[in-house]
C-alpha cells in the first residue's frame, strides 16, 4: 500500500493531477483541490483497490485522509463522493455538520438528503476520535463567530449536548443576550440560564 508521496505536479485536470516521485507518474484523485504543473507536493495516500481498478486518492494533512476513511465506510458513500466531501466542505464543516445534526450542510455532488443522513449517524460517535476542536464556527458570514471550546467543553461537563449549547447560543446571540466579546462566564451563565 501506498500511504504517502512526495514530488513534482506534471499533470492536472479533472479532479487528478499526475504526480511525478522516483521516476514514476502517479496519476492521484484530489478532488476539488488545485495544484500548479511544477509545484513540489506532499500527500497522504488512500490506495483504493476494488475489481479490477486501483485508485490513489491524495490528501494535503492526515486528518483529511483520517475523515475520508470514515466516510467511505459509510453505506452509499463511495471514494469519489468522499473526496468532494473532504476537499469542497473540508474537515471543520463536516464535523460542524455532524455536532448540530445538520445534514443540508452536507450537500456536495453525489449526496443526496437519505445519504447525508447515514453520514450524520454513521459519525456522530465516530468523528470524535479524529481530535477536531470542538469549538465551532456557527455562522460564518454573520456577526456570530465562535463558542471558544472551553465553553462548549465546560458545559459537555456539567452534562450537556453540545447541539444544544451551540443552538442556545444562537438564540441569545439573535436576541442579543449575549455578544461575541463577552466573557467566557458570562457566555456560560447566559446559556445555563436558557437551556
Amino acid at each position: 500500500m501506498i500511504g504517502y508521496l512526495k514530488g513534482i505536479v506534471k499533470g492536472a485536470g479533472n479532479g487528478s493531477i499526475i504526480l511525478l516521485s522516483n521516476d514514476i507518474g502517479w496519476d492521484i484523485n484530489i478532488g476539488e483541490k488545485n495544484y500548479l504543473e511544477g509545484s513540489e507536493v506532499e500527500l497522504y495516500i488512500f490506495t483504493s483497490m476494488k475489481d479490477s481498478d486501483i485508485s490513489l486518492f491524495g490528501f494535503e494533512t492526515s486528518m483529511d485522509l483520517k475523515l475520508f476513511k470514515m466516510l467511505t465506510a459509510v453505506s452509499g458513500v463511495g471514494g469519489k463522493t468522499a473526496m468532494n466531501l473532504v476537499t469542497i466542505l473540508g474537515v471543520s464543516k463536516i464535523n460542524n455538520a455532524v455536532l448540530m445534526s445538520d445534514h443540508s450542510s452536507l450537500k456536495v455532488p453525489g449526496v443526496g438528503a437519505k445519504t447525508a443522513q447515514k453520514i450524520l449517524i454513521e459519525l456522530k460517535g465516530k468523528i470524535d476520535k479524529l481530535g477536531i476542536s470542538t469549538s465551532t464556527n456557527i455562522n460564518e458570514g454573520n456577526s456570530i463567530s465562535n463558542i471558544k471550546e472551553d465553553v462548549v467543553s465546560a458545559l459537555e461537563g456539567l452534562g450537556y449536548k453540545t447541539k444544544d449549547v451551540i443552538d442556545t447560543y444562537r438564540k441569545l446571540n439573535d436576541m442579543e443576550k449575549i455578544h461575541t466579546d463577552s466573557s467566557d462566564e458570562d457566555i456560560i451563565r447566559a446559556i445555563l440560564a436558557n437551556i
